[in-house]
């Protein structure tokens, strides 16, 4: 890429996942910054007013409803949008995103309704695993594709992803979409 890919991480509960991530991509050349969300407020405020960026990782977990968010407890359940889970249709009640590739790490974050939730709210593209991916290969995609993106294909998502894809292991769950089409 001609001038530096600009990278926001949207980190919950993860661990040192979203710190590796950041420091792979700052190492790539990447201008990168990050969010820390504690409740889902904030995943609301960010993600629908997003500047403008190359790729929102978000570094979360996930399940087959949706988003899974930091706990909280009990007696905060009515302060916030969401309490345990963002799903699908939550997702289309506020996104607005400006044209980014969305890389979704979470467990179960490359559902067709997930997917199909950020493109309406404006991604350009959509990456997620349509599974339960072992931490480490879901870290190992993410930082593959940052790679194949920033330095081998000049910021081509199709090609990032098939390099990121290709070896045989838990990232094979990872699964592109652009437009309405499930690519890879």
């Amino acid at each position: 890429m001609s001038s530096p890919a600009i990278i926001h991480i949207l980190a919950t509960d993860t661990g040192l996942q979203a710190h590796a991530v950041r420091a792979v991509a700052e190492h790539f050349g990447a201008q990168v910054t990050m969010t820390w969300a504690g409740n889902s407020a904030q995943i609301v405020e960010y993600l629908s007013a997003c500047p403008a960026v190359d790729i929102i990782v978000l570094s979360t977990h996930g399940d087959d409803h949706g988003m899974l968010l930091p706990p909280l407890a009990e007696e905060c359940r009515g302060l916030f949008p969401y309490f345990d889970v963002i799903d699908p249709a939550g997702f289309k009640e506020f996104l607005s995103l400006t044209g980014s590739i969305v890389l979704n790490h979470a467990c179960m974050g490359g559902t067709t309704e997930m997917a199909e939730a950020f493109l309406s709210g404006g991604a350009s593209a959509y990456i997620g695993a349509q599974g339960y991916p072992d931490t480490a290969a879901s870290t190992k995609y993410v930082i593959d594709f940052l790679y194949a993106y920033i330095i081998q294909g000049q910021g081509d998502v199709e090609k990032a992803h098939k390099a990121a894809w290709s070896d045989g292991d838990d990232r094979r769950q990872f699964k592109l979409y652009r437009g309405q089409d499930q690519l890879i």
